[in-house]
């Protein structure tokens, strides 16, 4: 579990609140969803499926598939028991930076990413837009474990692709998430 301490509530806009929240709902609808003003790229669930969303993390999001994409992660994780490696700058509940290469995490980011992918496809997003995402990240971040590859997300990728998953239709952006995008930005 994480500290609160680098949580802080940016947006008292009930407009921006009510909007995660809907995200949030489709995905989940126990989910509560806050941003918070940090610029790294952050996510944590927290206790009572409570997702923190940093400001960073939200920027560099291109859609809001991309947003429930993490939001479902998030929660697959907290489901499981299991900490995510892939916004590692996120502290631990020992105050400490996760620490990468200590055990391999790719089971369970790999479990919390099937999960995630069965609660899009629910909520009508595309799941595919969740791994496109971040295998972006993957790709830009330097400082992320090396267990955590950019070829087991490919390969999920690949799996996903040879699915009967039903990806007519899907939900990858909103006009509503526009409008709260350029408002973060």
């Amino acid at each position: 579990m994480l500290p609160l301490a680098w949580f802080v509530l940016l947006f008292q806009d009930r407009a921006t609140e009510d909007y995660l929240s809907r995200v949030g709902h489709k995905v989940s609808r126990s989910a509560e969803v806050r941003f918070v003003n940090d610029a790294d790229v952050r996510a944590a669930a927290l206790p009572g499926d409570r997702v923190e969303v940093s400001t960073g993390l939200f920027a560099r999001v291109q859609n809001e598939a991309e947003l429930a994409g993490v939001i479902a992660h998030e929660l697959a994780h907290r489901a499981e028991g299991t900490e995510c490696i892939r916004f590692v700058h996120v502290v631990s509940a020992a105050n400490a930076p996760h620490e990468a290469g200590k055990q391999d995490d790719r089971p369970n980011e790999a479990k919390a990413d099937q999960t995630a992918i069965q609660a899009l496809t629910k909520a009508g997003y595309n799941p595919m837009a969740m791994l496109e995402f971040f295998s972006k990240y993957r790709r830009a971040g330097t400082d992320l474990p090396q267990n955590y590859s950019a070829e087991d997300l490919l390969l999920e990728k690949l799996e996903l692709e040879a699915t009967d998953h039903p990806l007519k239709d899907v939900i990858l952006n909103t006009p509503e998430f526009d409008r709260v995008h350029d408002s973060v930005k």
